[in-house]
């Protein structure tokens, strides 16, 4: 039994040592029009990008808060290599008057480490009025520059952890192999 936890715990940590590493971050947020009116189309547009140094699988989506409730969309397992920007946009037609929440948020969904998670969100609160005009004007709205926002020393250290615990299971697992053999073969005497 020893034998198995020590393996199975040697494998989970190695499944971390091996995982892919990101920065995935909302870039942009940008609404139209700036000040809409109830009935007018509202059209949200959104940058994921890759900061990080490994290509990762990423979900995606939005959330709509209305003085009614809520609703929401989400997307799944886009590719996204290093660098890369995917631009996603939805739209809205509001049916009541008031404050109207926009949230986007994106995530890497293959186990990938996001340490900077805190630019994988991003929110805005707009009012949309009964009547009137709308700006014809874009708003740009909580812009994230993934650059200017993470941190960037390297994750290195992180990596160098992982292989010491992974060394030191590797090395109770074999000094252990010979204890275990014996503790078996006196059970069965």
């Amino acid at each position: 039994m020893k034998e198995l936890i020590y393996l199975l715990t040697f494998v989970i940590l190695s499944s971390f040592v091996f995982a892919a590493s990101a920065d995935i971050g909302i870039e942009s947020f940008i609404v139209n029009p700036t000040n809409p009116r109830i009935g007018e189309l509202i059209t949200v547009n959104y940058v994921i990008a890759n900061s990080g140094p490994d290509t990762v699988r990423v979900s995606f989506g939005n959330e709509i808060s209305t003085p009614r409730g809520g609703t929401g969309g989400s997307g799944c397992c886009v590719l996204i290599n290093p660098g890369q920007r995917i631009p996603r946009s939805f739209n809205f037609i509001p049916s009541v008057a008031g404050l109207h929440g926009f949230r986007v948020f994106s995530y890497p969904t293959d186990g990938a480490l996001d340490p900077f998670y805190f630019n994988n969100t991003a929110s805005i609160n707009i009012t949309v009025s009964g009547s009137g005009t709308s700006s014809p004007s874009f708003m740009k709205i909580a812009i994230v520059q993934n650059i200017d926002k993470s941190p960037t020393e390297s994750t290195d250290w992180l990596f160098l952890i992982y292989i010491i615990v992974a060394l030191v299971m590797l090395y109770l697992i074999y000094n252990n192999f010979d204890s275990i053999k014996q503790n078996k073969h006196k059970r069965r005497r």
